[in-house]
């Protein structure tokens, strides 16, 4: 019950930063918004794989598909937590150097 919680928070930090983000135009809650939006990913991906745990367990299944649920799961939130840190420094970058003077020399 409190993952849900938890995740219904998320879901309204989410839109309320994205809010304040398209109106203010501050990429820094643009950044808070993602990291809202990535936490509600991984908290769905936990609650969703508990969930398959558990009713594998209730049915009596077994087996390498059920061993390797978690670890695979895991994987995944890794590469999309990695993907989503790699987008977010790419866009900052970008937007440093696009408010460098133009100063030339």
């Amino acid at each position: 019950m409190l993952m849900f919680a938890c995740l219904v928070v998320k879901l309204c930090l989410y839109v309320y930063c994205r809010l304040v983000a398209r109106k203010e135009a501050s990429e820094i809650v643009r950044a808070l918004a993602d990291d809202h939006r990535n936490d509600i990913v991984t908290n769905s991906l936990v609650i969703g794989t508990m969930a398959v745990a558990a009713w594998a367990e209730r049915q009596g299944h077994q087996g390498v598909f059920f061993d390797k649920l978690d670890p695979a799961v895991s994987t995944l939130l890794s590469l999309w937590i990695m993907y989503g840190w790699i987008t977010n420094a790419l866009d900052q970058v970008k937007a440093l150097s696009d408010r460098r003077g133009g100063g030339g020399g």
